[in-house]
């Protein structure tokens, strides 16, 4: 799932009963207003958050900056960048 406004919905509280292929894509998350992306990783785990840019109808440059600001480890950060949706569509080195 795409959008903004998760932490404050079932869909960004932990046990809410979603199934374990739940993930939520970042490109439209606030990533300081309100710490959006932070609570998310918070209340899901960073498995279920994936990078994502909104291209073409958005530029990249916002959804990379909201990884370098994120108050992560760099295992998080690359896991989020690019492990997770490895995993989800099993891709090599996933």
């Amino acid at each position: 799932m795409s959008g903004s406004g998760f932490t404050g919905s079932v869909l960004g509280r932990k046990d809410s009963g979603l199934g374990t292929n739940y993930s939520i894509e970042i490109c439209l998350l606030t990533a300081l207003l309100n710490n959006e992306l932070g609570r998310l990783i918070q209340n899901l785990g960073e498995d279920r958050i994936v990078f994502g840019t909104g291209m073409p109808f958005h530029y990249p440059d916002p959804a990379i900056a909201k990884i370098e600001v994120l108050d992560a480890s760099p295992a998080v950060k690359e896991k989020i960048r690019r492990g997770n949706a490895a995993r989800l569509f099993t891709l090599p080195g996933a």
